[in-house]
């Protein structure tokens, strides 16, 4: 039982994260979103010093 709890409330972050990171990015913020196993790390989204 506490495990299936704790599994849900791990999926509920998961899911507040990826929103969080939809809502910023509609407004042009990037949102170092990361998660275990990503692809990328969240120092992957430092900034470079590179400016456009």
């Amino acid at each position: 039982m506490f495990r299936q709890e704790a599994e849900t409330t791990l999926q509920l972050g998961v899911i507040r994260e990826r929103r969080r990171a939809a809502a910023l990015a509609t407004l042009g913020v990037d949102y170092p979103y990361t998660y275990v196993g990503a692809p990328f790390p969240a120092s992957a989204f430092a900034a470079s010093g590179v400016s456009a």
